[in-house]
Protein backbone atom coordinates (compact mmCIF):
# COMPACT_ATOMS: atom_id res chain seq x y z
CA UNK A 1 0.00 0.00 0.00
CA UNK A 2 1.21 3.48 -0.35
CA UNK A 3 -0.45 5.78 1.84
CA UNK A 4 -0.95 5.69 5.38
CA UNK A 5 -3.91 7.86 6.10
CA UNK A 6 -5.02 8.57 10.11
CA UNK A 7 -8.45 10.54 11.00
CA UNK A 8 -10.06 11.62 14.12
CA UNK A 9 -13.73 11.09 14.35
CA UNK A 10 -15.46 14.47 14.98
CA UNK A 11 -17.76 13.38 17.12
CA UNK A 12 -15.88 10.88 19.36
CA UNK A 13 -12.57 11.98 19.14
CA UNK A 14 -11.52 8.17 18.03
CA UNK A 15 -8.50 7.97 15.90
CA UNK A 16 -8.48 5.57 13.31
CA UNK A 17 -5.91 4.74 10.50
CA UNK A 18 -6.34 2.76 7.36
CA UNK A 19 -3.94 1.87 4.12
CA UNK A 20 -4.76 2.67 0.65
CA UNK A 21 -2.98 2.79 -2.83
CA UNK A 22 -5.05 5.79 -3.60
CA UNK A 23 -5.73 9.58 -2.56
CA UNK A 24 -6.59 12.54 -4.33
CA UNK A 25 -7.22 15.46 -1.98
CA UNK A 26 -10.05 17.02 -4.27
CA UNK A 27 -11.68 13.32 -3.68
CA UNK A 28 -10.43 12.34 -0.46
CA UNK A 29 -9.49 14.83 1.81
CA UNK A 30 -11.34 15.68 4.69
CA UNK A 31 -10.59 18.24 7.31
CA UNK A 32 -13.64 17.53 9.50
CA UNK A 33 -11.53 14.30 10.25
CA UNK A 34 -8.39 15.68 11.19
CA UNK A 35 -7.06 14.08 7.89
CA UNK A 36 -3.42 13.21 7.83
CA UNK A 37 -2.20 11.44 4.74
CA UNK A 38 1.57 9.40 5.01
CA UNK A 39 2.93 8.59 1.58
CA UNK A 40 4.98 5.78 2.47
CA UNK A 41 6.87 5.63 -1.20
CA UNK A 42 8.18 8.70 -1.16
CA UNK A 43 8.61 9.35 2.78
CA UNK A 44 6.10 12.79 2.68
CA UNK A 45 3.79 13.87 5.01
CA UNK A 46 0.47 16.66 4.61
CA UNK A 47 -1.62 17.64 7.71
CA UNK A 48 -3.75 19.96 5.63
CA UNK A 49 -4.11 17.45 2.83
CA UNK A 50 -2.14 20.05 -0.02
CA UNK A 51 1.45 20.81 1.36
CA UNK A 52 3.49 17.91 1.33
CA UNK A 53 6.38 17.87 4.08
CA UNK A 54 9.67 15.53 3.46
CA UNK A 55 9.66 12.63 6.90
CA UNK A 56 13.15 13.14 8.47
CA UNK A 57 14.93 9.81 9.30
CA UNK A 58 16.90 9.51 12.93
CA UNK A 59 20.06 8.41 12.47
CA UNK A 60 20.44 6.72 15.67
Amino acid sequence: MRYLIQITDPKTGKKSAFYTEWYDYKNNYSAENSMIVIDLSKDLITYDGQKWEKIEYDHL
